[in-house]
């Protein structure tokens, strides 16, 4: 697979994920909680997913464009383990539930990816 083409399905594939789990708190913040359990800060938590989602939206766009600029997978890469090594550090320290392996899971998955596709040659 040409690799333009690998990296625009990645960066579309992990914007439309950041975008779905973006809006899930600020469309119902008792369903949120129902699955990864009571949050103290509300607005900490709408404010992490509007980062998210601006991250969503910009993978997106640039998927769709097929960009082939550099940043694009550093910063699909960066997300994935900036979301995904916190998470594993307080899931390890049973800080938070293990509800949360569901998207240490994808993080992974896609910081893996974007190395792969990083370490390939044009």
């Amino acid at each position: 697979m040409n690799a333009l083409i690998a990296r625009s399905n990645l960066s579309l594939a992990q914007g439309v994920y950041y975008l779905l789990t973006a809006i899930f708190p600020i469309v119902s913040m008792r369903a949120f909680e129902a699955v990864l359990g009571p949050k103290e800060s509300h607005w900490l938590v709408k404010t992490h997913g509007l980062m998210v989602g601006a991250i969503g939206a910009v993978l997106i766009w640039a998927g769709l464009r097929k960009s082939a600029s550099p940043e694009i997978p550093a910063l699909g890469m960066a997300a994935s383990l900036g979301l995904a090594v916190p998470e594993s550090y307080y899931l390890a320290s049973r800080r938070i539930p293990p509800a949360y392996l569901l998207d240490i899971l994808p993080q992974i998955v896609f910081a893996g990816l974007w190395g792969w596709l990083l370490s390939r040659r044009p």
